[in-house]
């Protein structure tokens, strides 16, 4: 369990930029896009060493999302088995409407959750398939 955290902030920490929530998508975009850029220039590549690099960073970009996808499967059941543990304790000490008004709220949370969880998927999906274009 140490080695999974261990991997987890260490794969937030070297791809954080990746995540910085700055702006819309738009202004993402073109930082990565600045950024990769800017670091191209530093490093005076040709222009074949350019294409290469932006071929390198986009193929690192799609192992970075299968490992994630991975860790995500792996957190997943524990979350899930967490929330189980939580309601069966909960009904040991609420009783029926309030057991049933905790599961409307946790229900009502899960459903925005996932609404949120969707909305950034399709703006992940719109960034990157103009990004895989370069």
């Amino acid at each position: 369990m140490k080695k999974f955290f261990a991997l987890l902030i260490t794969t937030v920490f070297l791809f954080q930029p990746a995540f910085a929530d700055q702006g819309n998508g738009e202004e993402k975009r073109g930082k990565r896009g600045q950024h990769m850029q800017h670091l191209m220039d530093e490093l005076q590549l040709t222009d074949e060493q350019k294409e290469s690099f932006k071929q390198i960073m986009k193929e690192q970009r799609e192992k970075y999302h299968v490992v994630k996808k991975e860790i995500h499967k792996q957190v997943m059941p524990k979350m899930d088995a967490i929330h189980d543990e939580t309601r069966q304790r909960l009904a040991t000490i609420l009783d029926e409407n309030q057991l049933e008004s905790y599961n409307k709220f946790a229900e009502q949370k899960r459903n925005h959750m996932k609404e949120r969880m969707e909305q950034h998927r399709q703006k992940r999906s719109e960034k990157h398939s103009d990004y895989r274009d370069d």
